[in-house]
């Protein structure tokens, strides 16, 4: 992750500076505020007081730029007094005056958090003024420091939570919410952008506890198409003192504070300024503060810009990772599917078949198998070409799927210009209605075949077997069962029905 920027932090001259003296020698007290009015550069504002623990108590109280801290107090002796009023104030730089010359002393109290280490008499006013300058910056820095590695910590927690899941509406959803969060802000909303479309608003986080007008189109107010059309400034910051850049709408808002960064398609997309906005844009997050007056930070926007690239790879592995799903889902229907006839193949059939008698097993439940066979195919291929052929199959496996309509039914293109149906939960008289129900389709087909023998359309020969659960048959044996019942129809003329379990004597 990059390096957040760091805000230089520099004192003003006409900066009045807050100090916190904790001095229990009168003299010295006053020596020190003489040596402040010497020196016009600053204006001062002293807090004086003799103990340590009158000291904790003051910046328990108030906020001072700077304390000047004597080692020899009544109530505190050396290191300890540095010690103690740093746990109280971590972040208010320490400047020690001490009449102790001692370097050890001097390089202890600097590790304990103190900026500074004077010996009293041996300085003046402008002395004093600089180091307190000085520690005021130093302190200002060393915090600024703390609060950038505190925020890229934040950061990158919320980019290991958002990167953690490749669902989009899960990546989307903790993006909103983490950003609300990490801003403190009112609301936070991602639009879906398309070109030639109205912004799509997706998801929001956002507190209405607050009193304050909701603004859903809040895109409308933001010149959408206007800002799109820039390439250089995209990031847009909208605070209380250029509404002028919202449309006239944007009068309902209630003290509006808008901050709206791009989410494009991909990093490679942010390294080409070259290309149009509106090419590179997947979306817009929003930030919006209603409640109070907020001017947006620099930091603050450094740390959602980041964000926002992580949030654009995070959507880029969700759509890419959707895309191979998908892709992988259409080739296992692929794999399962006859790609002349659009029905089951002969590799799901024999799945469903060994599912099926599993099943019937467990459920106590008969299990039925048609075999479909298209009488003198040979033939009709012959007279009207492969061509006519292949429409002829398409055809025949329609009017069986009319035939076996219920969820469960499976037809398949058992091989050439066979076809089976598999029927659970069904016994052979069930199995037999089907059976007549895909003859009357074919008649109601009545697909030309000159060269046949028997009609003068195309027909079917079907062959029915059923297992109950008492005779545990297997995948092949029902199979068997079933082709030489539909031998059987052949033999009998074609054109008919015959049922393994209607004759006694036809056994395996």
């Amino acid at each position: 992750m990059n390096q957040l920027k760091c805000n230089q932090t520099v004192l003003p001259d006409n900066k009045i500076i807050d100090i916190l003296l904790i001095e229990d020698n009168y003299v010295e007290a006053e020596l020190i505020q003489e040596l402040f009015s010497q020196v016009q550069v600053n204006q001062f504002t002293l807090t004086h007081v003799q103990r340590l623990s009158q000291g904790i108590k003051k910046l328990m109280e108030l906020t001072f730029d700077i304390i000047l801290l004597d080692l020899s107090l009544p109530d505190s002796q050396g290191l300890n007094t540095v010690i103690q009023v740093k746990s109280q104030a971590p972040t208010t730089p320490i400047v020690v005056l001490t009449s102790l010359n001692d370097q050890k002393m001097a390089i202890q109290v600097v590790r304990e958090g103190a900026q500074d280490y004077l010996i009293k008499g041996q300085f003046v006013g402008e002395n004093l003024v600089r180091a307190i300058r000085y520690a005021i910056e130093r302190e200002r820095d060393r915090e600024a420091i703390r609060q950038q590695a505190q925020r890229e910590r934040i950061l990158e927690r919320m980019v290991e939570q958002i990167r953690r899941s490749l669902d989009l509406e899960e990546i989307l959803h903790t993006t909103v919410t983490q950003v609300r969060q990490f801003l403190k802000t009112d609301r936070v909303l991602i639009y879906r952008y398309q070109a030639d479309k109205s912004p799509n608003l997706l998801l929001e986080a956002a507190d209405y506890s607050n009193s304050y007008p909701e603004v859903p189109a809040i895109h409308e107010l933001l010149n959408l198409p206007e800002i799109l059309s820039y390439n250089k400034q995209f990031i847009r910051v909208i605070n209380n003192q250029n509404l002028s850049e919202l449309k006239p709408k944007s009068i309902n808002l209630h003290k509006p504070s808008i901050l709206a960064i791009p989410i494009c398609n991909s990093e490679s997309d942010l390294k080409q300024p070259q290309s149009s906005v509106c090419h590179r844009l997947w979306g817009i997050i929003i930030a919006h503060h209603c409640t109070h007056n907020r001017q947006w930070k620099t930091w603050e926007i450094d740390c959602l810009n980041q964000l926002v690239k992580q949030v654009s790879i995070a959507i880029q592995q969700s759509e890419l990772y959707q895309k191979v799903k998908t892709d992988n889902q259409h080739l296992q229907k692929l794999v399962k599917i006859d790609s002349l006839t659009g029905i089951a193949n002969r590799r799901r059939f024999d799945q469903v078949l060994a599912e099926e008698l599993v099943y019937s097993r467990q459920s106590l439940h008969p299990l039925s198998l048609i075999l479909c066979d298209i009488d003198f195919f040979k033939a009709y291929n012959d007279t009207y070409g492969h061509w006519a052929g292949d429409d002829c199959l398409k055809e025949v496996a329609e009017a069986i799927c009319q035939a076996a309509k219920r969820p469960n039914d499976l037809v398949a293109r058992y091989g050439g210009e066979e076809f089976a149906v598999i029927l659970s939960n069904t016994d052979n008289a069930g199995a037999f209605i089907v059976a007549q129900k895909i003859r009357y389709q074919m008649d109601k087909l009545k697909r030309p075949h000159a060269k046949s023998p028997i009609h003068p359309w195309v027909t079917l020969s079907l062959g029915i077997a059923t297992t109950t659960p008492s005779q545990q048959l297997s995948s092949s044996e029902l199979v068997q069962l079933a082709d030489r019942a539909l031998y059987k129809a052949k033999a009998l003329g074609r054109d008919r029905i015959f049922s393994a379990n209607s004759d006694p004597d036809f056994q395996l």
